[in-house]
């Protein structure tokens, strides 16, 4: 149950963001300065991480999500620990949201999947949340 509400709060804080016009977004912030330097250091990280794969590895959906970046990224920064610094999940959601270069489908499929481990893991009897009560 807490796995689905994680869920429908994301999905909230990305529709709220879409939900903010442009001309809000660009209100005292140079956020089109903000995007190309993260698309250039996203491009150089991922264009190193291409390299050290092995070409038998990389199949066409994986070259798709390497050629666009942006979900990987997503992922990763919920996952990131401490990362109410920028914004906790629902910054990171809303922000996402304002970025409109994020599909509806898209978001909720990666933070789907980017937040499963620790429910699986419990469901499936590998983590034993009596432990951590304790």
């Amino acid at each position: 149950m807490i796995y689905l509400l994680t869920l429908v709060g994301l999905g909230l804080s990305f529709g709220i963001g879409r939900w903010f016009e442009k001309s809000w977004l660009t209100a005292g912030l140079d956020l089109l300065k903000l995007k190309e330097n993260l698309n250039k250091r996203t491009e150089s990280i991922m264009s190193r991480f291409r390299e050290k794969l092995p070409v038998m590895v990389i199949n066409r959906q994986l070259t798709a999500i390497l050629k666009s970046p942006h979900y990987f990224i997503l992922a990763i920064l919920i996952n990131l620990p401490g990362n109410t610094v920028i914004g906790g999940g629902g910054g990171i959601a809303l922000l996402c949201g304002m970025n409109r270069s994020f599909s509806w489908k898209g978001f909720m499929l990666t933070i789907a999947i980017a937040s499963s481990p620790i429910p699986l893991l419990l469901y499936f009897g590998l983590i034993q949340i009596e432990t951590f009560m304790n």
